[in-house]
């Protein structure tokens, strides 16, 4: 992926990668549908039970058909850009959501051919490309009993409430771009990053955040203040990603 701008998925559509640049024109819309992608049953954990569903009761694919549904049905009615930023050669307007009577499951088939577009299978094939262009760890949580699923929930509620007080602030890419511009291993600028995919930025992220850790393990250690045995030693090679 680190030369690519698309990554094909069937015969229908492709992943594109974005550059960074496309991306900040609108990062709201961008990681709203991005997230309607990728998200799991646990990310979605208040949201589901606030109206009335067991998050641990549904699938990624029966939360990812719930969530999809809603923007197909949004761009009916409007132009969302950030659609073309993910997809490439699909067209929403085009899609309904059906049961396949040959497979006895729910799809997304298009409404003129009658050709299944998307299904379980090729949802969670792109799903897993998106998580990896845009470095995303797949949350799959699943509570050891019913005490923990509600501290879960409740701590998932706590969250979410600190992020709405913090809505005026700066957004997560924004955040990392001024702070890899003024990391002196980073060697792009404000303008030069904007031309990096999102792919390549978040690698070159992953990378400065290992050689960071890389150098401050060592200076520890020539300092003499640290013990390099009690260390992990993944961090001991910046090539490494330490996971």
């Amino acid at each position: 992926m680190l030369y690519e701008r698309t990554f094909p998925v069937n015969n229908y559509f492709s992943i594109n990668i974005p550059l960074v640049g496309e991306v900040l024109k609108d990062q709201e819309a961008y990681y709203g549908l991005l997230s309607a992608c990728v998200a799991t049953p646990f990310d979605l954990a208040v949201q589901l039970d606030d109206i009335g569903i067991d998050y641990d009761s549904i699938s990624r694919y029966q939360l990812f058909t719930m969530l999809f549904s809603n923007v197909i049905n949004e761009c009916e009615h409007q132009d969302i850009p950030a659609f073309n930023l993910i997809f490439q050669g699909l067209d929403p307007r085009k899609l309904v959501f059906a049961k396949d009577l040959t497979t006895n499951s729910f799809v997304f088939v298009d409404k003129e051919t009658k050709n299944v577009v998307i299904d379980e299978r090729t949802y969670l094939q792109f799903s897993a490309i998106l998580r990896k262009v845009n470095h995303i760890e797949k949350r799959d949580v699943k509570p050891g009993n019913k005490e923990a699923k509600e501290y879960r929930l409740e701590r998932n509620r706590k969250k979410q409430a600190r992020a709405m007080r913090n809505k005026g602030r700066d957004t997560e890419l924004e955040d990392n771009i001024v702070a890899l511009v003024n990391n002196k291993e980073f060697k792009y600028d404000f303008e030069s990053v904007r031309g990096l995919t999102i792919y390549q930025f978040y690698r070159s992220l992953e990378q400065v955040v290992t050689i960071t850790n890389y150098h401050q393990v060592m200076s520890g250690y020539y300092a003499g203040t640290l013990d390099i045995q009690k260390v992990d030693q993944k961090l001991l090679n910046w090539l490494s990603n330490n996971k």
